[in-house]
């Protein structure tokens, strides 16, 4: 806000809003690409977080 302010774009009516709870914030209109993104290879099942394909399940075999 300061720096918004500094520059003069501070839209105060906006900030109001967002502040006294009127529109909470919304992650998803921070994204900037109109195309959604392919999926990572390897991001099927079995797959981590990051992309590592997961080891595999320990099988005991008697």
């Amino acid at each position: 806000m300061i720096i918004a302010t500094w520059v003069g774009e501070l839209d105060s009516e906006q900030a109001g809003n967002v502040l006294g709870g009127h529109l909470p914030f919304d992650e998803n209109t921070l994204i900037d690409d109109p195309e959604p993104r392919p999926e990572p290879v390897g991001a099927g099942v079995g797959a981590s977080s990051v992309g590592v394909a997961a080891p595999p399940s320990v099988v005991t075999v008697h």
